[in-house]
């Protein structure tokens, strides 16, 4: 069998995820209610959370989705501030300290969590690894439960910690009608995995050598970043990543048939915004690609999960097309610790 058809590591992994998110579902609420019981107890009203790559993507799709669903402050600091200023500003009394890795391996966020503990605040590791140092560093561990990942491109990892953070967003606010959708999100993936219905998506990028941008809005912005990102790893594309309404503020300027740009288009109140910035680029002769709901989607809010699972297959795909072995990004491996 040749190399071209070969399954990858990045592929059979994230083909994994409708399972791992059923079983997600079913364990994590009994790591979740100690947390929540002293989120209670302290009268915490924040997050203040630290991250890097893909853990980063997953940290502003809750920043997203706490912020403008369910009414709860959330911000993100740079673990350079502690790690290299040796400061704590970023969190208080108030806050839920979360730290997301893939590893916990990274020595600056080691070195976040470490003096947020020692300052008192709540500290909450989001791993997919539980020997980790990062998880010896906080206070509570949360098994995202992704299971071993050897894919370069983190795939399973970055999705398992969006819903392990819309997990805690809906028990903290007590929003059924979340948890009953997260329930059921397994299953939309499911039939997308088996619809196969990425296939195709992002054609037009086979032989594309110029740059792109990725545009989001809303909550579908952080899956625009995470996309981005694995375009570069994987495809050797250079793609940056933007709020529609950040790009209109000097990025636009670049619109013309020699920049592309894939949209990542939201189900809320977002979506007229993009949309209106399409039909401009349009007139500007941009080649445009839309990602739009997935049939069977949820709901507005977890419909984005949808929409990466199914750009992952496509990258991957495309990947393969322009010649690139997804599971060898160049210059990168799969750990990147960070001081």
């Amino acid at each position: 069998m040749s190399q071209e058809f070969k399954p990858s590591w990045m592929r059979t992994e994230t083909l994994e995820l409708p399972y791992l998110l059923a079983r997600q579902a079913m364990h994590i609420q009994s790591q979740l209610q100690p947390i929540l019981d002293k989120v209670r107890a302290r009268g915490l009203d924040e997050v203040v959370a630290c991250g890097r790559g893909s853990s980063a993507h997953a940290i502003a799709y809750g920043q997203a989705l706490f912020q403008n669903y369910l009414g709860i402050r959330f911000s993100i600091c740079p673990p350079s501030v502690a790690s290299i200023y040796g400061l704590t500003v970023g969190f208080t009394e108030k806050s839920l300290a979360v730290f997301v890795s893939q590893s916990g391996q990274s020595p600056d966020l080691v070195k976040s969590a470490e003096l947020a503990r020692q300052a008192g605040i709540l500290t909450v590791a989001f791993v997919n690894s539980t020997d980790s140092g990062l998880s010896r560093a906080c206070e509570h561990t949360i098994n995202i439960g992704a299971g071993s990942e050897k894919s370069v491109a983190a795939t399973k990892s970055c999705i398992c910690s969006m819903t392990a953070l819309a997990h805690l967003g809906a028990s903290w606010k007590g929003n059924s009608g979340l948890v009953f959708d997260l329930d059921r999100l397994s299953n939309v993936l499911f039939s997308s995995k088996n619809s196969k219905r990425w296939e195709g998506r992002l054609n037009g990028l086979d032989n594309w050598n110029n740059s792109l941008a990725v545009l989001g809005r809303g909550l579908t912005t952080p899956i625009a970043l995470e996309i981005a990102l694995k375009l570069k790893e994987t495809c050797s594309l250079h793609a940056e990543a933007f709020s529609a309404a950040e790009f209109q503020h000097g990025p636009l300027a670049l619109a013309g048939p020699n920049f592309a740009c894939i949209a990542c288009v939201p189900t809320d109140n977002a979506q007229d915004g993009l949309l209106e910035l399409l039909e401009r680029l349009s007139t500007l002769k941009s080649p445009i690609i839309k990602l739009e709901k997935a049939e069977g989607g949820n709901t507005s809010v977890l419909d984005p999960i949808v929409m990466l699972f199914e750009a992952y297959m496509a990258i991957e795909t495309l990947a393969r097309k322009r010649g690139f072995d997804p599971d060898k990004p160049d210059k990168l491996t799969k750990v990147t610790e960070t001081v």
